[in-house]
């Protein structure tokens, strides 16, 4: 039996895959799409998901840069910080990966 096999990507690409190949984060990016800016709360309230695991998929689309925070980095514990989707990182992404798969061409500079 062959083992299971990851052909190597381009960093962007596997960063494209991981957000917007799971169904939470595209959820989250979706919400914060249509909203100014949710704490981590108000994201879980609104896609009916526990806090913890909605927390943890924020925390990594803010990591990548898609989204973004009003507090700074460290210890928030205590605060509200609201995320807001950062919009050109997004489409830029997104717009990355299209490339790679071949559905549009590199913008022209």
């Amino acid at each position: 039996m062959p083992a299971y096999v990851q052909p190597p990507l381009p960093e962007t690409v596997e960063m494209a895959i991981e957000a917007f190949g799971n169904r939470v984060r595209v959820a989250i990016l979706a919400h914060l799409a249509k909203t100014d800016a949710a704490t981590s709360r108000e994201i879980a309230d609104a896609l009916d998901l526990s806090i913890r695991p909605a927390q943890r998929h924020v925390w990594y689309l803010e990591e990548i840069g898609l989204v973004d925070v009003d507090q700074p980095g460290g210890d928030r514990r205590g605060t509200r910080p609201r995320y807001s989707l950062n919009r050109r990182a997004a489409t830029r992404l997104y717009e990355e990966l299209g490339q790679y798969i071949g559905l549009s061409e590199p913008p022209q500079r």
